[in-house]
């Protein structure tokens, strides 16, 4: 009995009165007081208050092990998040620039240097709109402009799903905003692609001095920041969705 009692001391110095209180009450509903037929000893009562403690402290451990990991991993949730809008807005800035101005591609004819974009040719002092309706022109500008609205809208519902906004929640914004940078980067890799056939088998047989200029390129580093930008939002969602026996 006095080794009883001098367990029952180091246990609450040990644990501290309130896990201690937590404990006997947790002993008292799992082991109601005997009939006067059973006999209980006090060592093995003592036992059972030192197997709860022991199983309070776990539960407590694994709560806050839990919450240590899921500050994690939001975090790393923010920061693809945080890539992923750096890369879609300097991505689609590079789209319209690329878009708009007039140094797709240059040339040499009659000893100077002309340079045209998908909407206008420019010779020394001029521009002038294309007036001609080519087919290849008119599906890149399309796939341009498409993959621009793509990649605006996937900005804006991922700006959405950084701040945590609570509308629109019948859909999951962070998977919604990468499924748009796919899209656009899809488009703009389309456009690039036709363009670039086009013209090499065009202008590679006509003109033996010409180029590709920095209008193009753009639309090339444009390819790669969209498609970085769906995949750390894809990682993001995979961050964010539930973990559990009823996910998947």
């Amino acid at each position: 009995m006095k080794s009883s009692s001098k367990m029952a001391d180091s246990l609450k110095h040990s644990c501290g009165l309130s896990d201690w209180l937590t404990a006997l009450l947790l002993v008292s509903a799992l082991h109601p007081a005997p009939v006067p037929s059973q006999k209980i000893t006090a060592n093995s009562s003592w036992k059972s208050a030192c197997l709860g403690i022991i199983e309070l402290h776990t539960i407590q451990s694994d709560k806050k092990n839990w919450g240590e990991k899921e500050c994690v991993c939001r975090c790393k949730m923010y920061s693809f998040m945080g890539g992923g809008l750096f890369c879609a807005g300097v991505g689609n800035i590079l789209l319209v620039i690329s878009t708009a101005t007039d140094y797709w591609m240059q040339y040499r004819q009659s000893g100077s240097y002309m340079h045209q974009g998908l909407w206008r040719y420019c010779v020394p002092g001029k521009c002038m709109t294309h007036t001609d309706s080519i087919a290849y022109w008119d599906a890149t500008r399309a796939f341009m402009i498409l993959s621009i609205l793509a990649c605006f809208f996937g900005i804006i519902i991922g700006v959405m799903a950084f701040i945590n906004y609570s509308s629109f929640n019948a859909f999951d914004k962070t998977f919604a905003a990468g499924i748009l940078y796919f899209i656009s980067c899809f488009f703009v890799l389309l456009a690039m692609a036709v363009y670039t056939g086009m013209t090499v088998n065009y202008f590679g047989k006509r003109y033996g001095n010409w180029r590709f200029s920095w209008s193009y390129i753009m639309g090339w580093v444009s390819v790669v920041l969209t498609f970085f930008s769906g995949i750390f939002y894809m990682c993001a969602y995979r961050m964010y969705e539930p973990r559990g026996p009823m996910s998947r």
